[in-house]
Formats: structure tokens, sequence, C-alpha cells
């Protein structure tokens, strides 16, 4: 059986999820590990995050260092609907208290840190 691009895989994966398939989840995993494949796993979900992007469909992974209130998590949907021109967004929260406050936003072209972590570190650099 001739291996299949991750290119390939990512649009199919991303045209099954798109019509509320999430087998394909597993189903891709044990591909990958079948085909010894398992490195390319995160970049098989950059590439599904991007074509869903490109049909406006925005994944973003926000990193906090507090638990998100659904109110700020709706203002920024909100935000990265307006700012990206997506129809839908969805977000991944993940809590890291090293990050002291504010927060990271990584998209699948952007990162945006208004972290106090981020900016004692820069601060620190200037000093140097």
């Amino acid at each position: 059986m001739p291996e299949l691009s991750r290119r390939k895989l990512a649009i199919h994966a991303t045209d099954r999820l798109l019509d509320g398939d999430t087998s394909i989840v597993q189903e891709l995993a044990a591909y990958l590990i079948a085909s010894g494949r398992e490195r390319e796993s995160e970049l098989l979900v950059r590439d599904i995050e991007q074509i869903m992007s490109d049909k406006g469909i925005l994944v973003a992974d926000v990193t906090t260092a507090h638990t998100l209130d659904k109110a700020l998590e709706e203002e920024i949907i909100s935000l990265l609907k307006k700012e990206t021109d997506s129809t839908q967004v969805v977000i991944r929260t993940t809590v890291d208290p090293l990050l002291i406050g504010g927060m990271k936003i990584v998209l699948p072209d952007q990162l945006l840190d208004t972290s106090v972590r981020r900016k004692l570190t820069a601060l620190s650099a200037l000093k140097r």
C-alpha cells in the first residue's frame, strides 16, 4: 500500500471533521502508528488547523496564568473572529501559572504574547 502524503491525510481528516465525523481522529492515530509515522502527528495537526483556517475556522491555543471565565473566553473569541475574518473560532485553553499574568494566544500563523513573564524577560534583556 503506498504511503499517503501528510497533506492528503490532512485534507481528508479536515473534510471528515467538518462533516462531524470525529472517528477520523482514532483512525489517523492508528494509521500513523501502523505506518511508523507517529513523529508526524504534531505536523499533521498543524496542517489540519491550517486547512481549517483557510476555510474560515480558526483554532487558537490560549494560555493564561489563571482559568478563564466564560465572559473572557467569549470576548477572546469575538476579538479573534473580528481580527482574522474567521467565521468560527475554537479555542483550547491551558493554564500555566509561570506566565504570572496576561495571556499567550497561538494561531496557525501568529503569536500574541502579552504575559507578564514575557514582559519581565524583555525588560531583563534590556538591562544586560
